[in-house]
């Protein structure tokens, strides 16, 4: 992919990555999420955990390894918004459904990064939450620094795995 970079006073293009991310995640300040399946098709726990297989990844020119970690994105239970439901020509017999206070509420499986990223947006709030102070740099680095080693040696998995509990005991002790 091309990246295009401000040098001196002209906009230069530079190959910025050599595998399958997008060239906007190859800056120094995204948290770039790989995603993890943790279910099997039949709805049970797999052991070990496995990277998805859509999930992208890349070395970078300056050595970055990327995905920046990786979150739960496979086979992931989420809401789904009802006017979506009904309109969308999707079977609404493949949706868990249920009714509260007159209005319909629905939930189906859905797999992809869209799955991993607010994972890991909503790990980033609870450290915030504990330490409102935090940079956005500070909680990239925490991520990185605290993501789980990968359960095998697939380059895919980038910096590891996301861990919740170990970031917020490291942000809880910064604070």
């Amino acid at each position: 992919g091309i990246n295009f970079m401000l040098s001196g006073n002209e906009l230069s293009a530079e190959c910025s990555n050599r595998r399958s991310i997008n060239d906007l995640a190859c800056g120094a300040g995204p948290a770039v999420v790989g995603s993890l399946t943790s279910r099997s098709s039949e709805g049970g726990l797999m052991a070990p955990l496995t990277v998805s297989g859509f999930s992208s990844f890349s070395t970078l020119r300056d050595g970055r390894v990327l995905p920046s970690f990786c979150a739960p994105g496979g086979g992931i239970i989420s809401s789904v918004s009802g006017p979506w439901a009904l309109q969308s020509g999707e079977d609404l017999r493949n949706m868990v459904q249920a009714a509260e206070g007159g209005r319909t509420c629905y939930w189906m499986e859905s797999s992809g990064t869209s799955m991993s990223s607010p994972y890991a947006a909503g790990v980033f709030a609870l450290w915030l939450e504990a330490n409102p102070y935090l940079t956005p740099a500070e909680i990239l680095a925490t991520a990185c620094a605290t993501a789980q080693p990968a359960p095998d040696s697939d380059v895919r998995w980038g910096g590891g795995v996301l861990d919740a509990y170990a970031g917020l005991k490291k942000v809880l002790a910064a604070g």
